[in-house]
């Protein structure tokens, strides 16, 4: 089970959090979300452009924590 958390951890987290996909502010977006965790210090906030039939993009910023000594 630990080599799979560690393979997980390689392919999926870590890469996320060196490249994050969607990372940027979008400012035209119909609604933003603002978040921030005051026991580990993540912030972001998250962008969402919307009508009323779709979610046309979504966009986040900010930043967060990332375990590196799994």
């Amino acid at each position: 089970m630990r080599e799979d958390l560690k393979k997980l951890y390689t392919q999926v987290i870590k890469t996320h959090n060196e490249k994050p996909f969607h990372f940027a502010k979008m400012e035209n977006a119909s609604t933003v979300v603002k978040a921030y965790n005051p026991i580990c210090g993540d912030r972001f906030e998250v962008f969402v452009d919307m009508d009323a039939k779709k979610i046309n993009a979504i966009y986040f910023y900010g930043f967060g924590c990332a375990i590196f000594n799994l």
